[in-house]
């Protein structure tokens, strides 16, 4: 079987970016103030537990993915509201049931997904560099202020346009915003 959606950028520094990744969305979803879910946030149309309930997918369909099963199986189970009755208690949970799983033969793969074949190194490269941007946007919508991990913006930022190179603009990424060039290298994973 032949891998048709290898990414350039997935490396054996993945797995470790991408629990890195969680455990920063970790301590940004802790640091919600119960009063804080419903306000807005920069991902379009989706407020703080709706964006925290996207990441708790994420996780959970790595769980999903890499334990075996297929997305056609998990969809309903994964498309509905995951958040329950203490969303940062269902996003600690969703990294453990991640973690679970990221063995070295669960990494290899290959896994049939919606876009064709892939490791579970390419799924846990795209997974680090999504939940590290929707950290920001959990930031942004929560009002915290906290320094990123310089290491996982730079390593973020080839994923990014890789991704967006493979979907094209104004997909699921939305269309690139244009960048100064002295602006931090945040500012570029974001734009």
């Amino acid at each position: 079987m032949t891998m048709d959606n290898t990414m350039k950028t997935a490396s054996a520094e993945s797995l470790a970016r991408y629990v890195r990744a969680m455990e920063f969305a970790a301590s940004m979803v802790s640091a919600i103030k119960p009063e804080q879910w419903h306000n807005a946030t920069p991902c379009d149309e989706r407020d703080l537990r709706v964006l925290v309930n996207h990441i708790i997918g994420e996780n959970r369909w790595i769980h999903a993915v890499l334990g075996g099963r297929t997305l056609e199986r998990v969809w309903d189970e994964l498309n509905r509201d995951l958040t329950g009755d203490d969303p940062i208690a269902a996003y600690a949970d969703s990294m453990a049931l991640a973690k679970s799983v990221l063995t070295p033969a669960q990494l290899a793969g290959p896994y049939k997904l919606s876009f064709g074949l892939a490791t579970g190194i390419d799924c846990v490269t795209q997974m680090f560099m999504d939940q590290l941007v929707h950290s920001w946007d959990i930031i942004k919508g929560s009002g915290q202020s906290v320094a990123f991990d310089d290491e996982l913006v730079a390593a973020a930022i080839p994923v990014a346009e890789e991704k967006v190179a493979a979907v094209g603009q104004g997909s699921v990424f939305g269309y690139t915003q244009a960048v100064v060039p002295d602006e931090s290298e945040l500012d570029l994973l974001l734009g």
